[in-house]
């Protein structure tokens, strides 16, 4: 599924409403984010996901693909 980070915003049919508490934290693997409105941002999430591969928290994905998951995570 090609994640688009400007227009409207379209849930697959699967998705999990989540409460404001459950969305404190998202946890994946060996990373944990606070979630945060700057994750909104294009940017803010691939510098994210950079940082991530860099320290070697997350492996087996694209810098892409973890900023795609960050900011899809963050949307909910």
């Amino acid at each position: 599924m090609e994640m688009n980070y400007d227009g409207v915003l379209v849930m697959p049919s699967s998705y999990a409403v989540m409460n404001e508490e459950e969305m404190t934290y998202v946890e994946g693997g060996n990373a944990r984010l606070k979630t945060t409105k700057s994750y909104l941002k294009k940017n803010t999430c691939l510098a994210e996901a950079s940082h991530l591969i860099e320290r070697q928290i997350v492996t087996g994905m694209t810098q892409l693909q973890i900023a795609k998951e960050i900011y899809a995570h963050s949307l909910c």
